[in-house]
């Protein structure tokens, strides 16, 4: 599962953790969480391939824009270098959540695993 490789390349950056799906309510700043949000499916003339190509989405949470940029550009460098070779989907998206004043950086990465 290419989740854990994720964890585990990434987690020393982040004091809260790095959590699939949904972090806890008590998580400290900052903290990532990692999802599947698709993936092309691989076919050939034969069939299905044994390889699969998942479509991760790393999202960082922190207390000020600047972190987590920061922190997303620091994930993105882990995972976009050997062993994992992820590749960028798309620029980063930015968001602020007024009601806990938390902001929130999100980018997808495509995997060949």
């Amino acid at each position: 599962m290419i989740e854990k490789q994720i964890w585990a390349a990434t987690k020393a950056l982040f004091a809260g953790g790095v959590h699939y799906d949904v972090a806890p309510d008590s998580s400290t700043l900052p903290y990532a969480t990692l999802q599947q949000v698709g993936g092309a499916s691989v076919n050939d003339l034969d069939g299905p391939d044994t390889l699969g190509n998942p479509r991760i989405q790393i999202d960082v949470f922190a207390r000020s824009r600047t972190e987590a940029n920061e922190l997303l550009a620091a994930a993105a460098a882990v995972v976009c270098v050997a062993p994992l070779r992820g590749v960028p989907l798309g620029a980063p998206i930015s968001t602020y959540n007024s009601d806990i004043k938390v902001f929130r950086r999100s980018q997808d990465f495509s995997f060949w695993v």
